[in-house]
């Protein structure tokens, strides 16, 4: 029952903040995979527990990633919840 925009930056507009310490399963992790790392968010990702998330790439499909290791870690900007929305 819950509805989300359909782009990266506007189904951060539909939840509520989050601190990356303070990640729950069902968030929503946001990342500036443009190239320019200028904390634009241009792609988003599941949290689904243990500092991993799942998300769709272009490349290998639908992946599961650790938000502690190299690309991501590096291009992490923040995360909302929309289940959680206060």
């Amino acid at each position: 029952g819950i509805s989300i925009h359909r782009t990266s930056i506007g189904q951060f507009y539909n939840g509520t903040l989050v601190k990356k310490a303070d990640l729950n399963p069902a968030d929503l992790v946001f990342f500036d995979t443009s190239g320019r790392n200028n904390g634009k968010i241009s792609h988003v990702g599941l949290y689904i527990g243990n500092n991993k998330f799942i998300h769709a790439t272009n490349t290998k499909g639908v992946k599961i990633d650790d938000l502690s290791h190299g690309y991501y870690k590096k291009n992490y900007v923040l995360a909302a919840s929309v289940i959680n929305k206060k």
